[in-house]
């Protein structure tokens, strides 16, 4: 092809409204070529990158580089980041089925639920059929072992309610045969090892004593992931979550000042979900839901919302989307559930 030819289709090129990769690509030839073919189409230059460095020796695609000092030979080279998003194409609309689709439940607080809500979402994810399903932490409440004061009302020890626990989890199992299961370690789950820690310490050491072996979760194929761990699943960090903030989103704002990705949380019984862009790329900030039961002796009317969230992958890129459960009932997905 002559030059004038493809200064004429450059021309048209640009008149529909193509940047300089997509002109390449169409003309199978180089980028730094079709930035030349455009430039003689506009008939203009590209103005000559300013620095405020006087001493300057000269500049060369975005790198300065500076005389060497007398009293050494090496050279300093300063890199300049473009944040310029000119080079942006418009591109053509394409849609396929997301991969990886995650459910992930926390604080259940076993045998301290709400049984009518973990209903309503056994009813919703026999619909939506899961890859994954993620329980992020304190599933089990283990209040037995726990250090506060307790109310005398709840008479289960601990052997019961590891029993009642693991019967749920058999449930669950069965119920979504086709779903993997993980149980990220959450800090009512940690009650059971603080206590031996705090009052017989030689006794950590025993295989049986650990509440994963309790829990029987080998045995149903559920793999656990200990507290001192955390799950990465694409570019979405889960971890059951250590800080609580007062209002809604800046619990989970917290833990991202700590880890600088996106992260989802449970521990603090609330539902948000907000994105912060960096340089580095876009962050989701999630907060999960909690399934346990509002009617507790330590507090009164608590800022706690019931429900759970859904993530759908597209390799390391994901979507989230949170489903709610108010006064049991879960509006989701064109249909209402209710018990």
């Amino acid at each position: 092809m002559n030059q004038k030819r493809k200064l004429e289709l450059v021309r048209e090129f640009i008149d529909r409204g193509f940047g300089r990769r997509r002109i390449a690509k169409a003309l199978e030839t180089t980028e730094w070529e079709a930035r030349s073919l455009v430039k003689k189409v506009l008939g203009t230059k590209r103005p000559r990158p300013k620095t405020s460095v006087k001493t300057r020796k000269k500049v060369r695609r975005g790198v300065l580089e500076f005389p060497s000092s007398s009293k050494g030979s090496s050279e300093t080279v300063i890199k300049m980041i473009s944040s310029s998003e000119e080079d942006l194409e418009p591109r053509e609309a394409s849609s396929h089925v997301t991969g990886l689709k995650v459910a992930v439940i926390s604080d259940i607080h076993y045998p301290y639920h709400d049984e009518k809500s973990e209903t309503l979402v056994k009813m919703f994810l026999s619909d939506y059929k899961p890859d994954l399903i993620v329980l992020n932490g304190d599933i089990i409440d283990c209040y037995s072992v726990s250090s506060f004061q307790k109310d005398i009302k709840k008479k289960m020890d601990i052997q019961e309610e590891i029993d009642y626990t693991r019967e749920k989890l058999m449930q669950w199992v069965d119920n979504f045969s086709e779903a993997k299961f993980t149980y990220l370690e959450g800090n009512h789950e940690n009650r059971f090892a603080r206590i031996i820690k705090n009052n017989a310490p030689a006794l950590a050491a025993l295989r049986t004593l650990n509440i994963a072996d309790n829990l029987g979760l080998d045995e149903l194929g559920i793999e656990w992931v200990p507290e001192w761990q955390d799950m990465q699943i694409g570019s979405m960090l889960f971890t059951h979550g250590h800080l609580v903030r007062k209002h809604g989103s800046a619990s989970v704002r917290a833990h991202f000042e700590k880890y600088g990705c996106s992260i989802l949380i449970g521990h603090c019984h609330r539902l948000s979900v907000s994105y912060k862009r960096t340089k580095f790329g876009t962050h989701a900030l999630v907060e999960n839901g909690t399934l346990c039961d509002f009617d507790v002796e330590y507090t009164k009317f608590p800022d706690w919302q019931q429900g759970f969230t859904i993530l759908e992958f597209d390799g390391n890129e994901f979507a989230v989307t949170q489903h709610p459960i108010i006064d049991h009932k879960l509006i989701a997905n064109g249909k209402v559930y209710t018990v």
